[in-house]
């Protein structure tokens, strides 16, 4: 219910946005007809080319068009001229000059596109936080195993929804760099994967095994994605660096995209949280062999004692974490060594530590 909760005031919140978009263009569009009573009557497309173009100065004006019976006699652009999230089309009301259309297109200020993206952001946290709480709980009541689906496809079902409206109102942010509005369609894209996996594994395999898709893919661009998107996570903690050397650049490798990405993303987490005061630095390298490449994240955070190590990866068993569930690192071993491919980690007290993942090159 908090997770709807989240969702219903968000989504309020950007109708709102809109709703003063809709009402301040209708304000702007009466401003001009009073301002311009004489030339509308008169149908003076000399004089209003003249206003309309300076118009197209002020920051809040997308576009303007207007045609005198059906000749075009001013069209200027900076963006789409359509009503969308961020635009709102307007036609000046003309009732003396039949023959004349003006339609002038007004934009949502930055400040409130960018904080429709924030909203946008706030809900894939939120999602991935109470989808996290969900997936600890299913996996540490392995006996419940009827219990577990039933709430396996409630939260997949229950995420699909604010999930649907997140990725709509995403592809309107016409005014977001395209850069972050990938990345914003990219963490919406993973979040669906995985409301998807949920809903079509067995019992048996939603606990138990993983489900591979083996194809022949880019190194560097899942690896770049999955950056990205861990460097908007973690923007609030300037002092947590997140440094990249992918070398291998051209390099194919065949994994599962997908659940690559998810034991990219866990690990660097998992660097995140060895550290302390939430300060310290991960270094992701990426290199290219013969007939494999290797993977590489690093961290400098307090280490793991050799007596933890050794057990890591056993299904229960985990450090450093106080809700920890130890399954984490468990799935990642048994993803990766279904794609063929093997992950080693080594670790000191007090340096921080260091998982290879190692696939096979394509």
């Amino acid at each position: 219910m908090f997770l709807v909760g989240v969702f219903v005031a968000s989504f309020c919140v950007l109708v709102f946005f809109r709703l003063n978009l809709s009402e301040t263009s209708a304000q702007a569009i009466q401003q001009f007809s009073q301002q311009n009573r004489f030339e509308l009557a008169t149908g003076d497309t000399m004089q209003l080319a003249t206003k309309l173009n300076a118009l197209m100065a002020s920051e809040s004006i997308q576009c303007v068009d207007g045609t005198y019976s059906d000749q075009v006699f001013i069209a200027a652009k900076k963006g789409s001229c359509f009503t969308s999230a961020t635009n709102q089309r307007q036609k000046v009301d003309i009732s003396t000059a039949k023959n004349l259309d003006i339609f002038i297109t007004y934009k949502m200020p930055r400040f409130l596109t960018y904080s429709a993206l924030a909203l946008i952001a706030t809900q894939i946290l939120v999602i991935f936080a109470f989808f996290k709480v969900y997936s600890d709980k299913m996996n540490l009541a392995l006996a419940g195993k009827e219990q577990l689906i039933a709430m396996a496809n409630q939260v997949a079902h229950d995420i699909r929804s604010p999930l649907s409206a997140l990725n709509m109102v995403s592809s309107f942010l016409h005014e977001v760099p395209q850069e972050k509005r990938q990345i914003v369609q990219s963490a919406i894209q993973r979040i669906n994967d995985i409301a998807n996996d949920l809903l079509v594994k067995s019992p048996t395999a939603l606990l138990e095994q993983t489900q591979i898709a083996i194809n022949t893919i880019p190194a560097a661009q899942i690896v770049e994605a999955i950056l990205a998107e861990k460097r908007i996570q973690f923007q609030n903690y300037p002092q947590i660096k997140i440094v990249s050397d992918l070398s291998a650049d051209q390099a194919q490798i065949t994994a599962d995209a997908k659940n690559l990405q998810r034991v990219i993303s866990n690990l660097i987490n998992n660097s995140v949280e060895a550290f302390e005061n939430q300060r310290g630095e991960i270094t992701v390298s990426l290199r290219a062999y013969k007939n494999q490449i290797q993977l590489s994240i690093k961290d400098n955070g307090r280490g793991i004692p050799d007596n933890i190590l050794e057990k890591l990866g056993e299904q229960g068993i985990t450090h450093g974490k106080a809700n920890g569930s130890g399954l984490g690192l468990y799935h990642a071993k048994k993803t990766l060594t279904e794609m063929g491919g093997q992950l080693n980690i080594t670790s000191k007290v007090g340096a921080g530590t260091l998982a290879n993942i190692v696939l096979p090159r394509a």
